[in-house]
């Protein structure tokens, strides 16, 4: 069952300490976020300014919540385990499948926070769910690549 997790550290102090930005990339961010983007994310700000990279910002979040993350083109993915997701329910949930062990599912999710998803796929699937996070991009690639287009 999905478990909630605690934020590690603030997303731009990570990218700082990973020397992704320095602290007036951040200020710069945070001002421009507070004056005009209230509802956009910090990590698409930092996008936006060519501040990080896509995979910068996954990758923070993806230690700021404690999963690991996967850059899931560089795999094949079984038929057997991509059977457990259809492509449209992959597609529009943002969620593909890599590997089963076991009773163990792994999935790649462009947003780890979505309890629901993983909960939804336990029920579905009958198995337990471990998450990897992967970019959007990222994601979008590995679907065409693996389910087709």
């Amino acid at each position: 069952m999905a478990v909630a997790r605690k934020i590690k550290a603030k997303i731009g102090e990570l990218l700082i300490e990973k020397g992704t930005i320095n602290r007036e990339q951040l200020e710069e961010a945070l001002t421009l976020q507070r004056a005009t983007h209230k509802n956009k994310l910090l990590g698409q700000i930092f996008v936006e300014m060519g501040a990080a990279s896509e995979e910068d910002i996954y990758s923070a979040v993806a230690a700021q919540f404690g999963y690991p993350y996967i850059k899931i083109t560089n795999y094949s993915i079984d038929q057997q385990v991509l059977n457990f997701i259809p492509k449209e329910k992959a597609q529009s949930l943002g969620v593909m499948p890599i590997d089963k062990i076991g009773n163990i599912l792994t999935v790649a999710m462009v947003n780890p926070l979505e309890e629901k998803i993983v909960e939804n796929l336990e029920k579905e699937t009958g198995l337990s769910v471990k998450v990897f996070v992967s970019s959007f991009s990222e994601l979008k690639e590995a679907v065409l690549k693996n389910y087709g287009p």
